[in-house]
């Protein structure tokens, strides 16, 4: 057996760097205790960091390198980086599409109806939704269990009670607010005369493909008839 007289740890990833220890007098088996200081502008972020050992014996031969992987502990709150619809958006169906992207992956234990919600706004009642963290970790998507009402504004909003894998949360909430499609009445228009007799002609229609795939015409108290429309 030769004797270790130098060993190297090599550091990757959220920090670079060597560190190199020689070993005096050379010893054939060795502890060897290395430190080094993490910097301290290294963010917080539970980046990934590699660290990668060799020793080295009195004849000059390298020893296999042994790695392992820790990470930087994690103190940054996620951020939202989109929300589908965006904020301010018009003419969304009333079968909407809700979906927000943070920045990291996120607890799914936090990911729920408490911290997600829809409310017709401003002031509105809650609609009921459901809640799914997709297998990315970092994309939340909700679908309400009833099509919405058409032209109204609602609020799809993230509260602070949604955390990261580190149990960081959300600084504050996150909201989008938008405005489903109109729908109504294009003949006959208020106001109209009809003669007795005279054939009327009802035309309904929305100015967005908002989702609405059968429609209802009532006179005074009774169905007059019902039809299928493309969605």
């Amino acid at each position: 057996n030769f004797a270790v007289d130098e060993v190297t740890l090599i550091l990757s990833g959220a920090i670079t760097g060597e560190v190199i220890q020689s070993v005096s007098p050379p010893e054939p088996m060795l502890v060897q205790m290395l430190d080094f200081t993490v910097p301290a502008d290294i963010p917080a972020d539970g980046a990934a960091l590699h660290l990668s050992a060799t020793s080295m014996d009195t004849t000059g031969r390298v020893s296999i390198a042994d790695t392992v992987t820790i990470h930087m502990k994690d103190l940054l709150p996620p951020e939202v980086i989109s929300m589908t619809p965006a904020d301010g958006a018009t003419g969304v169906s009333v079968i909407p599409s809700l979906q927000a992207v943070f920045s990291e992956p996120m607890d799914s234990n936090t990911v729920n109806q408490a911290g997600v919600t829809l409310t017709s706004s401003p002031g509105g009642s809650n609609v009921t939704i459901v809640v799914a963290l997709l297998g990315d970790g970092i994309t939340v998507e909700a679908s309400t269990a009833e099509p919405l009402q058409t032209d109204v504004e609602y609020r799809f909003a993230l509260g602070t009670s949604i955390t990261d894998q580190a149990g960081n949360a959300l600084t504050a909430e996150v909201a989008s607010v938008f405005r489903t499609g109109a729908f109504g009445f294009v003949a006959p228009v208020s106001g109209d005369r009809v003669i007795e007799g005279e054939t009327i002609v009802v035309e309904t229609a929305s100015i967005e493909p908002i989702g609405i795939d059968s429609v209802r015409y009532r006179v005074a108290t009774g169905v007059v008839a019902a039809v299928d429309t493309e969605p």
